[in-house]
């Protein structure tokens, strides 16, 4: 009998001690939940655009509907606006945050955009001709038929940007960072691609011919059906690209010294 109630009270102590530990329990998760509503609270009001940034948005749109914008958008927060077919040329767009913009037709002739946010955005057959892109941020940018011509992306992000069937002849990539891009069609004759990181793009049929990629970087690129006559390969890293009997390379050019593959 002893023992039984002995066991009854070792019970007992053990079920009220659970009780504590999950009452303690819950009430960190509480304070954890609180916690997370307090900090989720911060972040939106943090979030939430100065008057001024607002009147400089207004301005700024103001001006793009007038025809008449110069200065009034630099710096300018136009996230997720739709400027599709607008006319911009010449404006000064540097340090603008455009990111998810959608910029598609939209001339954008000898633009500044220097360091700009165009990450996400759409400049699909968008008119870059001449613009200056230094140090602009195109992370993820669709640029599909875009004419880049004569463009200065000196230092750009381009990662996983789509850039099929674009025109950048005689632009200026020095130092571009197009790691994953998609290239396919593209044309790139006489581009300056000194230094340019083009490991795992897609250059499949885009015409490299003259182009200078000294001490580029090209692996595991698709070079398949790829125009490389005349181009400067010096210093180029091109271990694991991919290449067929249709790829053209420079004159005297050895492919297999490079750890290029040869694909069917």
């Amino acid at each position: 009998m002893v023992r039984l109630v002995l066991d009854i009270s070792s019970y007992l102590k053990s079920i009220f001690f659970w009780r504590i530990k999950l009452f303690n329990t819950l009430k960190l998760l509480l304070m954890c939940c609180a916690a997370i509503s307090v900090s989720v609270s911060i972040s939106t009001s943090v979030a939430e655009p100065t008057k001024e940034a607002q009147l400089a948005r207004k301005t700024c749109l103001a001006k793009i509907k007038s025809k008449t914008l110069k200065d009034e958008c630099k710096g300018v927060d136009l996230s997720g606006l739709d400027l599709s077919r607008a006319n911009l040329s010449r404006a000064n767009l540097s340090r603008a945050n455009l990111s998810r913009a959608n910029l598609s037709f939209t001339n954008l002739y000898k633009v500044n955009l220097c360091s700009t946010n165009l990450s996400y955005t759409n400049l699909s057959r968008a008119n870059l001709l001449g613009a200056n892109l230094t140090g602009a941020n195109l992370l993820g940018a669709d640029l599909l038929g875009a004419d880049l011509t004569d463009a200065n992306l000196t230092d750009a992000n381009l990662t996983d940007a789509n850039l099929t069937d674009a025109s950048l002849l005689d632009t200026n990539l020095t130092d571009a960072n197009l790691t994953d891009a998609d290239l396919r069609l593209a044309d790139l004759r006489l581009a300056d691609l000194r230094r340019a990181n083009l490991s795992y793009t897609n250059l499949s049929r885009a015409n490299l011919s003259y182009t200078n990629l000294s001490r580029a970087n090209l692996i595991d690129a698709n070079l398949v059906h790829v125009d490389l006559f005349g181009a400067n390969l010096t210093g180029a890293k091109l271990r694991g690209s991919k290449y067929n009997t249709e790829t053209i390379w420079p004159k005297d050019f050895d492919s297999k010294t490079v750890g290029a593959v040869l694909v069917e």
